[in-house]
C-alpha cells in the first residue's frame, strides 16, 4: 500500500497482527517475521492493540538461545463467538474463543410435537444458559435451523409440506439481549455445504444434497453459497420429479405415494426408507427421483459434482449413480467428507463473525 494514508497502514498491520494471533500466541519478533514488517511496526501495533483492550501479555515466554520472549495474545475477555443450532428434537448452543475452542455448551431439549413457541423459549432457555456461564461479552453469533431462512431479515420462512415449522421464528431479535454484534442465521444445509467447501482445497462449484427425515439442498457457484433474493435456493422439496409409475409430482409426494413418511407428518421415516433401499424395484425409483433433482442441479448451477449427505445418503448414492447414467448431462455424485457437516459449519460462521468483530474494534479508532 505504498503511498497510502497513515491510518490505513495502521488499520491493514493491526488487522494482520489479530490474523496471526488467531492460532495462538506469539512473540513480537514472531509477529514482525511472520507478518513481514519490522520489529518497531509490530511493537506498535502491539501497543495499540493493548490499549485497545484486545491483545495482552499470555504470561507465557518463548525459550531459546539468549533472551526468552514474552508471548502475546488476543485476550480472553476480547469476547466469545456464539453457535446455535435449532433442530426437530433439541436447541444446542455453544460459545467459542478466537481459536475456535469450545468454551461452553449448552442443549435443551424439544418434545414431540413442539410449536412455534416453545422452539423460541428453549432457544433463549439454551443461548441464556451459555451467556450466563461466561464473563466474556458475547460479540457475534451464528444460528442454524432446519428450515429456510429469509435472506433479508434473517426469519425462518414457512413453505407447504417443510416437516420442522417452527412458525418465522425471529432468531436475531430472540438473540439481542445476549449477543452485543452480528446474528448470522442460515438454513443447517446450508452450513452443511460451507463446512464441505471448507473441506475441499481447490472446489469451488458444486451441489449439496441432504437425505434425511427432511429432503434438503444447496448450490455452490464460484465458492460461494448461493441463496437467492428470498434466500430459497436450494429448496428442493416442490422440485417435480418423476415418482412412482413414471408420473410427475413433487419429490415430497414421492415419499407419501410410497408410504414413505412418518405417521401424521410429511417428514420421512428414515427407517422405511433404509428399508425401501435394500429392494431394487423401490430403490430404482428413489433413485430415479432423486436425479431429477440432481438434474436440475447440473442444469442451472453446472456443478462439478454433488455432495450426497445425510442418514440414508450413502445408501442412495448407488441408485442414484445408476439413475443418472442416462442424464442427458453427465452428473457426478459423491459421499461427503465432513462429519456433523452443519455443526461444523455454524461453529466456524460463529468465530469467523467474532474474528470480524475484533478486527473492526482494532482499527474503529485508528
Amino acid at each position: 500500500m505504498a503511498g497510502a494514508p497513515p491510518d490505513v497502514l495502521r488499520a491493514g498491520t493491526d488487522r494482520r497482527v489479530l490474523e496471526l494471533l488467531y492460532d495462538g500466541p506469539l512473540s513480537r519478533a514472531e509477529l514482525a517475521a511472520q507478518g513481514g514488517f519490522s520489529k518497531p511496526t509490530a511493537s506498535e501495533s502491539m501497543r495499540r492493540l493493548e490499549a485497545r483492550g484486545l491483545v495482552g501479555e499470555t504470561g507465557d515466554r518463548r525459550r531459546g538461545v539468549g533472551r526468552s520472549a514474552t508471548l502475546m495474545g488476543i485476550r480472553p475477555d476480547a469476547g466469545l463467538g456464539l453457535a446455535v443450532m435449532i433442530e426437530p428434537s433439541a436447541i444446542r448452543a455453544s460459545t467459542h474463543g478466537v481459536s475456535g475452542a469450545v468454551v461452553g455448551e449448552s442443549e435443551v431439549e424439544l418434545l414431540s410435537g413442539h410449536g412455534p413457541r416453545a422452539v423460541a423459549t428453549a432457544l433463549r432457555k439454551a443461548v441464556r444458559a451459555v451467556a450466563t456461564s461466561a464473563s466474556v461479552p458475547i460479540r457475534a453469533a451464528a444460528v442454524s435451523a432446519a428450515d429456510p431462512v429469509r435472506r433479508s431479515d434473517g426469519r425462518l420462512v414457512e413453505l407447504p409440506d417443510a416437516p420442522f415449522l417452527v412458525g418465522s421464528l425471529d432468531a436475531r431479535k430472540a438473540l439481542s439481549p445476549y449477543v452485543e454484534g452480528e446474528v448470522l442465521v442460515d438454513n443447517d444445509v446450508n452450513w452443511a455445504a460451507g463446512a464441505e467447501l471448507s473441506a475441499r482445497p481447490g472446489v469451488a462449484d458444486f451441489g449439496y444434497l441432504h437425505l434425511g427425515t427432511g429432503l434438503g439442498g444447496a448450490v455452490l457457484n464460484d465458492g460461494v453459497v448461493r441463496r437467492g433474493h428470498h434466500g430459497l435456493v436450494g429448496e428442493i422439496a416442490h422440485v417435480v420429479v418423476a415418482g412412482p409409475q413414471g408420473r410427475a409430482m413433487p419429490i415430497t409426494q414421492v415419499f407419501a405415494e410410497m408410504g414413505l413418511r412418518q405417521a401424521n407428518s410429511t417428514a420421512i421415516e428414515i427407517a422405511r426408507v433404509q428399508d425401501a433401499l435394500q429392494d431394487s424395484s423401490t430403490a430404482a425409483v428413489l433413485g430415479r427421483a432423486l436425479a431429477g433433482v440432481v438434474s436440475g442441479f447440473v442444469a442451472l448451477a453446472d456443478p462439478e459434482f454433488t455432495v450426497v449427505a445425510g442418514p440414508w445418503g450413502e445408501l442412495a448414492l448407488p441408485w442414484l449413480e445408476s439413475a443418472l447414467r442416462d442424464a442427458p448431462r453427465a452428473a457426478t455424485v459423491v459421499s461427503p467428507i465432513v462429519d456433523q457437516p452443519s455443526l461444523v459449519g455454524v461453529r466456524a460462521g460463529a468465530v469467523s463473525a467474532l474474528r470480524q468483530w475484533v478486527s473492526d474494534a482494532a482499527v474503529a479508532q485508528v
